[in-house]
């Protein structure tokens, strides 16, 4: 039988992606993906069995409604045994798809979510028959259970470094949400001679002296990152893990809700519980200096092998 991987673009794909070889408990050796097509994705799934579905938007109910159909029959069609799903929007119409066919259905919720539920979390938590984890353990209950974070297996550790030469500057792949107020400030700070690559997703750059490159490829991203001496990211999931991927300990820079920089201050989650991992260096846009970056380059990443296995459980 086969188990149906679905997922929005950016964060939530990454983590996915990323845990997908713990699962215990379920096989995941015939496996399909369901996501969006962007730079991002087609990098990531390269020679995955990927089914291509219209972007979702979070609060797009008429989207999810569209979705079920296409979802409902997919799942009849291709055996489908379990839906597993780290969200955000195209999670509420699979999920949703997979309990009418008496499906297994399992939701993980984004490790940026240390204190609340995401919007998709409180949706699907009330589907009949849903299994729901959570990455944060002092989010555990008894109906969200904890087997564990995409964060475990990372540690960082000091090194000796000279001064940064390289940096990677990354904004993730909002398509809604630019981050100009990140761009600004570092091109006051980073002297003249770095060498950056800036991805600068839907930002307006007009009038900034920089050298934008609004989407990259996932594997170029992640080659460039392990080549920097610094990542600097906005707290999104997937730009953090990226950074982390490629043994550096970025330096995060949350957006903020209260600035128009995102719709909500989730990244403030993540960041705090990277920082609390020695995982990252957070810091908010006014406070950043070129003093950070120079201090993040004094780190390295390291990745251990023995993770523990992520047991998913549940029943039709």
């Amino acid at each position: 039988m086969t188990t149906l991987l679905v997922s929005t673009v950016g964060g939530h794909l990454a983590q996915l992606h990323e845990l997908m070889p713990r699962f215990s408990g379920v096989e995941t050796e015939d496996r399909l993906w369901v996501t969006h097509r962007t730079e991002q994705s087609e990098s990531l799934l390269t020679g995955e069995d990927v089914v291509w579905v219209p972007y979702i938007e979070e609060r797009d109910l008429l989207g999810v409604v569209r979705a079920f159909g296409p979802a409902y029959k997919l799942i009849g069609s291709r055996g489908v045994d379990a839906v597993i799903s780290t969200g955000s929007a195209i999670a509420v119409a699979y999920l949703a798809a997979a309990r009418v066919r008496r499906r297994r259905a399992v939701f993980i919720e984004s490790t940026a979510f240390i204190r609340s539920r995401s919007r998709t979390g409180r949706i699907v938590q009330r589907y009949p028959g849903v299994s729901t984890y959570t990455q944060s353990l002092t989010m555990r209950t008894h109906s969200w259970h904890y087997e564990g974070s995409v964060l475990d297996s990372y540690h960082a550790e000091p090194m000796r470094s000279e001064t940064p030469t390289r940096l990677v500057v990354t904004v993730g792949t909002s398509q809604s949400f630019g981050y100009r107020r990140l761009l600004e400030r570092l091109v006051e700070i980073i002297p003249s001679g770095v060498d950056v690559l800036w991805q600068t997703g839907c930002t307006d750059v007009e009038g900034l002296e920089l050298e934008a490159t609004p989407w990259v490829p996932h594997a170029d991203l992640a080659a460039a990152a392990a080549d920097a001496d610094v990542v600097i990211a906005h707290a999104g999931g997937g730009s953090a893990l990226t950074a982390l991927r490629a043994g550096r300990r970025p330096v995060l820079v949350p957006r903020s809700s209260e600035s128009g920089d995102f719709n909500d201050n989730h990244q403030h989650e993540i960041a705090e519980l990277l920082a609390d991992r020695q995982l990252a260096i957070v810091r908010d846009v006014d406070d950043l200096s070129w003093a950070d970056i120079v201090e993040a380059s004094t780190w390295r990443v390291r990745r251990t092998d023995n993770e523990s296995p992520f047991h998913i459980g549940g029943t039709p």
